[in-house]
């Protein structure tokens, strides 16, 4: 079976994270808890924006709702949680819409900031589908920013080179 998206990702280190990690703990909270929190809260908004688009099911919370309607005004969606497969790993986008006649493939996100691991999912879903840019969706305000990749080579050879990596270290553990 091919590995998914996510999974590609996890083999990158993220030395952004200690110190973020560090803070938290610092703070005295559980980091394990905080995730299991985060992953939930992000879990239940993807869901309702889902349900929103799909069939007009209203937000938990109204500023939520009238954000996504902003975001909303002027975009015809065109997919929502959709799978998507190459000869390297399987994955699933978050929306795939129209805007001002590009199509776009956006991913929802709860953090501000725009990392690698964030553009290569995001080049890794536009390999299977014919769109014309990327985004990241900022949840709650649904703010989107638009991602410009000039050039999809590198990180087409990342993805290539995380992908041969997951099957060696498959073998390796088959093998030990």
């Amino acid at each position: 079976m091919k590995p998914s998206v996510t999974e590609l990702l996890n083999l990158l280190d993220k030395p952004g994270l200690l110190p973020w990690a560090n803070k938290i703990g610092l703070e005295g909270i559980s980091l394990k808890e905080y995730r299991k929190k985060c992953l939930s809260k992000g879990s239940s908004l993807h869901k309702q924006i889902e349900a929103f688009i799909n069939d007009g099911v209203e937000f938990e919370d109204e500023k939520n709702q009238e954000n996504c309607i902003k975001f909303l005004s002027g975009v015809i969606v065109l997919d929502i949680e959709s799978k998507i497969e190459t000869d390297h790993y399987q994955g699933r986008y978050d929306i795939r819409y129209e805007r001002e006649g590009e199509i776009f493939i956006g991913d929802f996100k709860s953090s501000n900031g725009i990392y690698l691991e964030n553009v290569l999912q995001l080049v890794a879903y536009s390999i299977a589908e014919d769109i014309d840019n990327i985004s990241i969706i900022e949840i709650p305000s649904f703010k989107e920013k638009i991602i410009t990749v000039k050039d999809k080579r590198p990180f087409i050879e990342i993805l290539k080179s995380l992908s041969t990596i997951y099957e060696m270290k498959e073998m390796a553990i088959w093998n030990s």
